[in-house]
């Protein structure tokens, strides 16, 4: 060891360099993986290991109540089509190989990391061939649902939800130039001046508001008609025991007398059919919405009728006029919350539809602390 000193600038300084020698390290032997190459390799493996026990985890998990299927233990494993073919005790099963973007086409020269199908969206694609059978650990004890007749379709509900919505948006407007027609209907009535434009612009502002429901009234309707003709025919699918066909669903509202009895029993027993939580959907309860949403239409459609009385015929005066505006803002201000309460009617409805065929078709979840 060797001590340096040296003078630096004006001011004295020393500077002490400690020069050692380092101990000579043996060379590594050609060949032999550099630390980044080791800790690259040793982080592959872990997550290998930890893609097989989440897969083997995956497969495990299908107990209870959910109708999954689990790969039994394979003997041999070809690809062919995409798919992995199994055979175990003479019979063939074919894996449909996904991950969770959608199907991975493998090249033949691969080999499967297990014979575990991958879970695709929401569902566990599991496939048979034709010639043999599906050996599985279903242990539900119940065979697998039939397709439903007609599959949801999103856009469908949520126009129907719009279209309510703005049905109840369309009354607002209305009330609002039935008030401004019955205020100058009091002065005509009264005896004092009023131009004729005032008159005029206010019979122009009722039929666009008139038309403008009306209009919504019927694309209303005929949605709601196909939906709920689909949603009878899924439901007899999915449970038994169903009254309302999917035509007579559609008969009970366009009868006269028995509709204002029926079409509130066939929304019934949708609402208690798609009961998600109850095994069995008749003890299910009915919510009060639906009675309330019923009794609001039923009372907004009477009040629009008695509106109307005084100017059927001939014969109207301006005091008739007046009547029917005192009376049409009542029915139009019912009409408000008519149209909300069947919008959000309709949305939970519509909600428990889709979780009643999941619940159907994939089974009930069990939770790791109920097995």
């Amino acid at each position: 060891m060797a001590i340096a000193v040296s003078a630096w600038l004006p001011r004295s300084r020393l500077m002490l360099t400690f020069l050692g020698t380092a101990r000579v390290r043996p060379a590594a032997p050609a060949g032999a993986p550099t630390p980044a190459a080791k800790m690259a390799g040793a982080m592959r493996a872990d997550e290998r290991r930890s893609t097989d026990r989440r897969m083997r985890t995956r497969a495990s998990s299908a107990q209870g109540d959910r109708p999954w299927y689990t790969a039994p233990p394979c003997r041999r494993q070809e690809i062919r089509d995409g798919s992995w073919l199994c055979w175990k005790r003479g019979q063939q099963i074919r894996f449909a190989l996904h991950d969770e973007l959608g199907p991975v086409r493998a090249h033949r020269s691969s080999r499967p990391p297990s014979c575990t199908p991958l879970k695709l969206k929401s569902e566990w694609v599991v496939a048979m061939d034709r010639a043999g059978s599906v050996e599985s650990e279903d242990r539900t004890g119940r065979a697998p649902p039939p397709p439903l007749p007609y599959e949801p379709k999103r856009w469908i509900s949520t126009t129907i939800v719009l279209l309510l919505l703005a049905i109840a948006l369309v009354f607002a407007f209305l009330v609002e130039s039935l008030r401004a027609d019955q205020y100058t209907l009091s002065f005509v009535t009264g005896g004092l001046p009023v131009s004729d434009t005032e008159v005029l612009a206010n019979h122009q502002r009722l039929v666009r508001d008139c038309t403008l429901l009306v209009i919504l009234t019927v694309a209303v309707a005929v949605l709601w008609a196909i939906w709920q003709y689909r949603a009878h025919a899924n439901v007899r699918a999915l449970v038994s025991g169903a009254r309302f066909r999917p035509l007579w669903g559609l008969a009970s509202w366009v009868i006269p007398g028995a509709n204002l009895v029926l079409a509130p029993l066939a929304m019934r027993e949708l609402w208690r059919a798609s009961n998600p939580d109850v095994e069995d959907w008749r003890r299910a309860r009915t919510t009060p919405l639906l009675w309330l949403w019923w009794l609001l239409i039923l009372a907004g459609l009477s009040l629009a009728v008695w509106s109307l009385l005084p100017v059927v015929g001939g014969g109207v005066t301006t005091s008739d006029l007046f009547i029917r505006d005192h009376r049409a803002v009542i029915a139009g201000g019912l009409g408000i919350p008519a149209a909300v309460a069947a919008a959000l009617l309709f949305g939970l409805l519509q909600g428990r539809m889709v979780l009643k065929e999941d619940r159907v078709r994939l089974g009930v979840w069990k939770a790791w602390s109920e097995r």
